[in-house]
């Protein structure tokens, strides 16, 4: 486990805020000794038995013209998809704040730990609906209510059985792998769809190659512009002649 124990009111907690759209992280700690003792201890060593400290909170606003370009592509026609590593929660969110997604409640695929069955649990708790592998499930939901499927899920729903297309009726994918991200890619192509992946970190990278177009996103400043070339000393002279001259005497040369 990775904590000893959590306060009551953990899980409604960190649900609150993620169904706001924010980012939340959960601190812990426990003292570990002295520096030569814990250099070579493996991960899942170290990251058990922690007290817990609290939640951060993090909110990413939108760049300005973020929903403007996503109700350009929408409006042309253009099916848009969601695959992100954040909370299924946050990433529903987020979905319908910028205009992915209709502000209906969306269904989220989740596993019971009892049946090991799947269903769809709403954002809100308050919808349940069985997951049916057969043709026609997803787009008979998704006309009602946004999907979301998250990485843990991904595997569970693509059986043999399943049909590729209906995969392009889940509009959020979230918690997902970079390796999960590529599957869902080569899912989209198997089924018809013809994909352009826009990606901005370096695990969207085997995603970006499996779309059939493939936009790597970089803020600014990741990329210093290219310097202008060295100018030859032998030509500064007759540069700078040339802008000396009269300009109607160029034009008349």
């Amino acid at each position: 486990r990775l904590f000893e124990t959590v306060p009551e009111k953990y899980e409604a907690t960190y649900k609150h805020f993620s169904r706001r759209g924010q980012r939340v992280l959960a601190l812990g700690m426990r003292p570990l000794g002295r520096v030569n003792d814990i250099k070579h201890m493996p991960r899942e060593d170290a990251e058990k038995k922690l007290t817990f400290v609290g939640f951060v909170l993090f909110t990413c606003p939108f760049k300005p013209d973020a929903i403007q370009a996503i109700q350009m592509l929408r409006e042309s026609s253009h099916r848009l998809i969601m695959i992100t590593g954040d909370n299924a929660l946050t990433a529903c969110q987020v979905a319908a704040d910028v205009g992915m997604t209709a502000p209906t409640p969306a269904l989220v695929l989740q596993k019971d730990p009892a049946s090991d069955r799947l269903a769809w649990v709403s954002v809100d708790e308050s919808i349940t609906i069985p997951f049916e592998d057969k043709a026609g499930h997803l787009p008979r939901l998704s006309a009602k209510h946004p999907l979301c499927v998250p990485g843990p899920c991904l595997a569970a729903m693509l059986t043999p059985s399943f049909h590729a297309k209906d995969i392009g009726d889940v509009k959020v994918f979230a918690r997902v792998s970079p390796d999960q991200k590529e599957l869902i890619l080569t899912t989209l192509k198997n089924g018809g769809y013809t994909t352009l992946m826009a990606g901005d970190g370096t695990n969207d990278v085997g995603a970006l190659k499996q779309a059939h177009v493939g936009v790597a996103i970089l803020n600014k400043g990741e990329i210093a512009p290219p310097r202008p070339p060295p100018r030859s000393p032998a030509l500064a002279p007759a540069q700078t002649l040339r802008n000396r001259r009269d300009p109607n005497a160029q034009a008349q040369a």
